[in-house]
């Protein structure tokens, strides 16, 4: 029984616009023809121009990276490592039977003094042997070195431990808190000894004195190539001291970067060879000749070098969110350079080659236009964040799909100008009669015979998966990046208990006059503030901080010590002149011992809450209550900055959870206008949409049952999603549409477009998905996770867009002519 149908009308606006645009793409053609040779050497030309730059990409895993350069977070942090250095320093815990016997310190001397002498862009060494010691003498109040004389027996070094264990300035800063192990600090330049092109040393590689840097160069932080020197001589070092009986273990945010950028690099070339591996091997599936493997991969490879070139030219590094990116365009720059050979060769067996390619831009063109339009536009959606690694990758992935897009149109019908491709007729009739086309055209069928059975198991799908995506949470564990044996792991939760926590949560007081810390009632307040943040527990019912250090040590040790070393005076005096009159007095004794705690006016006060290397989703609360604590025991006349490591990373959490909504919000947007355009049609263009919503929902539902967090490096994937799976759409409902005006009939406009385009959509899908699913290969979990979701993502956007479009189009069209078999022969024959 026939179904009414609605017949289109030719001359609808949509249809006369899309015709214009094809006929211009056809002469569009004709011109690249006629020019071929020029336009082959101005594009080999260009890309081989940038992409000699490729070298001089470099990997950035600093704080600074985190955020972009104008970024509030980011200038106090710079300013903080202005005044104090940076915060991100290299922990080393060093274990013995005995850390105070004569051999231990002997030992423990040269140490430390072979790394002095040897480290470059070194700022300070600190540990026991350099390690100072607050006393009265003679009625006045000194600072001498602890180590002023190593002992020679063994009842000198006792006499050393017992008073070593007893000085509260020594736990947690240079002995752990059960004083069987010693701790050593090492503190780097804040900034880079590189000339600006980072082809010269400065000063001989010993860095510069912050008094001969200008403005500009002390915004340079210190680079990762410098960082990865500093720690490999720190590592031959060690290895010439390291024993069982001298067992030397390091960690901190220096040692993390050192250690993860081999890991990132290694990943990026083995994700993208592989990759490469795959994509060859699909392509030789889909078209079984020469022409068609190499040249679509030969049009991603020059748009990646291309893109490559543009990032180093702008000087923007790599970070463990980026390096996707090279993987990302060899996979999803192929759709379109697929879609266009797939055409190409369809017409070249009819036509011949050189109309061929004429025709297929006029037929294809305007489709592979706004596939890759709407890919850029999902792909652009986040760069507006202020976390940089993200937004660089938006950015920098987008221009490398435009690029692949100009690639596909241009150089590609050039090339295919001037070389002899066979059509490869044997081929066409293979597929015609192949699984995947049958499956496809089975699909198509479903969809419009069975569209209620469709929306009903879609419905049941989008509940099961529902709960999912209001369990997702967010995510920024940089020790994701490494599985859980492995030895840095290992070394840095050992030294975390053994110290208490040494990541750095700064808070800068600045109560903006002279002397302005001198004061019994604002350091009453500091305390209060210290006895709140060891209060704090989390989750885990673990705290949050494991000791406090700011300038409450030094003025409770100088009244103890002023007072006959009685501990009971190891409390905040409660005289002001007092106060003032014994801190003068140890500015004297020591100018450079407070620069670590104050300025030099006493103007501000530095507190530094040693924390444990955690998730920073774990801390934002902590981070925010700590805040809004101290600005309201200090008052509006003082101002109070947060920022350090754990700030900054807590910060990227708050951005992640802002942007999310929005960035998602603005590529639907966008990507729906695009959709519109593509189709000629509005009320069909929403339609389209309706299969793309499905894969985010169900990506991030997903993600949430399986409890797989939202971060940084996955963040981007639902844009991805978007703007990929629109892809798809954009060609289906292209067709459609075509088929349609010329046939007024649902099932076979379906059935026609699914054997022209189907061919590409399942072969993209194919390649898209599987090259995800290589990342479950990789041995970092959060890389895994992502391919896992993406790769499901879009298998479900391949689904939605062969099934439940064409249920939607039976609906939207009043059915479809399911019984004119002769119309569809006819229509199959045209």
């Amino acid at each position: 029984m026939n179904k009414k149908h609605r017949t289109p009308k030719k001359s609808d606006l949509s249809f006369d616009y899309k015709r214009k645009v094809e006929k211009y793409l056809g002469a569009f053609g004709i011109k690249i023809i006629r020019f071929r040779y020029i336009l082959l050497f101005l594009i080999v030309l260009a890309v081989g121009f940038l992409s000699i730059y490729i070298p001089k990409i470099n990997i950035a895993t600093s704080l600074e990276s985190s955020f972009k350069g104008h970024n509030q977070a980011i200038q106090d942090y710079q300013k903080f490592r202005d005044l104090f250095g940076r915060d991100d320093k290299i922990v080393l815990l060093i274990k013995s039977e005995d850390i105070f016997s004569v051999h231990f310190l002997d030992r423990l001397k040269k140490f430390h003094e072979d790394l002095e002498n040897t480290l470059p862009l070194l700022s300070e060494v600190n540990s026991l042997i350099n390690a100072r010691y607050i006393e009265g003498k003679n009625g006045t109040l000194q600072v001498n070195d602890f180590l002023e004389n190593l002992p020679q027996t063994k009842e000198q070094a006792q006499i050393l431990r017992e008073k070593a264990l007893v000085y509260p300035l020594f736990k947690n800063s240079y002995i752990t808190q059960n004083g069987d192990s010693m701790i050593m600090v090492i503190k780097t330049q804040a900034v880079s000894a590189l000339t600006d092109d980072g082809s010269k040393i400065k000063n001989y590689g010993r860095g510069v004195a912050d008094e001969d840097l200008s403005d500009n160069q002390a915004a340079k932080s210190i680079s990762q190539v410098e960082n990865i020197a500093i720690l490999g001589i720190m590592e031959t070092v060690i290895k010439q001291y390291n024993t069982d009986n001298f067992r030397i273990i390091f960690s901190g945010t220096p040692a993390y970067q050192f250690h993860v950028e081999p890991i990132i690099r290694k990943n990026m070339i083995t994700m993208s060879l592989m990759v490469l591996m795959l994509t060859f091997f699909f392509m030789a599936i889909l078209f079984g000749r020469v022409s068609g493997i190499f040249l679509p991969q030969f049009v991603v490879i020059m748009g990646l070098g291309a893109t490559l070139g543009l990032m180093a030219l702008a000087e923007v590094p790599f970070t463990l969110t980026s390096s996707m990116l090279p993987s990302i365009l060899l996979s999803v720059g192929l759709t379109a350079p697929i879609h266009f050979m797939v055409v190409f060769f369809k017409y070249q067996k009819r036509i011949g080659r050189m109309r061929a390619i004429i025709r297929t831009l006029g037929h294809s063109g305007l489709p592979i236009i706004m596939t890759s339009l709407t890919t850029i536009v999902g792909l652009l959606s986040f760069s507006f964040t202020e976390i940089a690694p993200i937004a660089h990758l938006g950015i920098f992935a987008a221009i490398g799909i435009a690029i692949c897009l100009v690639l596909t149109l241009v150089f590609l019908p050039a090339l295919l100008s001037i070389l002899k491709v066979l059509p490869g007729k044997e081929r066409e009739m293979l597929y015609e009669t192949s699984i995947y086309n049958r499956m496809l055209t089975w699909m198509g069928r479903t969809g419009i015979h069975h569209a209620h059975d469709i929306y009903i198991l879609s419905f049941i799908a989008f509940i099961i998966i529902l709960p999912g995506f209001f369990k997702f949470n967010f995510s920024h564990n940089m020790l994701h990046y490494f599985s859980e044996d492995d030895p840095f792991i290992e070394q840095t939760i050992l030294i975390e208990d053994e110290t208490s926590g040494f990541r750095a949560l700064e808070v800068v007081i600045d109560t903006g006059k002279e002397k302005g810390i001198l004061d019994h009632a604002f350091l009453n307040n500091l305390e209060e503030l210290e006895d709140f943040a060891l209060d704090q527990n989390g989750i885990s019912g673990r705290p949050y901080t494991g000791n406090i250090i700011s300038i409450l040590d030094i003025v409770k040790k100088t009244n103890q010590t002023w007072h006959g070393d009685d501990p009971g005076h190891h409390t905040i005096p409660q005289d002001d002149y007092l106060i003032e009159r014994q801190l003068t007095e140890f500015k004297q004794a020591e100018p450079d011992y407070l620069k670590n705690y104050t300025d030099q006016d006493f103007r501000l006060a530095r507190f530094t809450a040693m924390m444990y290397w955690k998730d920073a989703a774990l801390d934002v609360l902590f981070v925010k209550k700590l805040e809004n604590f101290a600005s309201r025991l200090f008052g509006k006349d003082v101002k109070v900055v947060v920022t350090g490591a754990v700030s900054i990373n807590s910060k990227v959490i708050d951005s992640m959870m802002g942007n999310l909504a929005t960035g998602y919000f603005l590529a639907f947007f966008i990507i729906a206008l695009f959709m519109i355009i593509a189709v000629g049609d509005v009320k069909l263009g929403l339609v389209a949409m309706i299969p793309n919503m499905y894969p985010i929902i169900a990506g991030l539902g997903l993600m949430g049952l399986l409890d797989i967090p939202l971060n940084t490096y996955n963040l981007i994937g639902g844009s991805i999603v978007i703007g990929v799976a629109v892809d798809d759409t954009i060609h289906f409902f292209h067709n459609f549409r075509n088929y349609y005006i010329k046939t007024g009939d649902v099932e076979i406009a379906v059935n026609e477009t699914l054997r022209s385009a189907g061919r590409a959509l399942i072969t993209t899908t194919l390649i898209l998905v599987c090259c995800f699913w290589l990342r479950l290969f990789s041995p970092l979990k959060v890389i895994s996770d992502f391919g896992l979701i993406m790769g499901f993502s879009l298998l479900v956007a391949f689904l939605a867009d062969v099934m439940l479009a064409p249920a939607l189009l039976s609906a939207f069209y009043g059915g479809s002519n399911t019984g004119s078999q002769n119309k569809a022969a006819d229509a199959a024959g045209s």
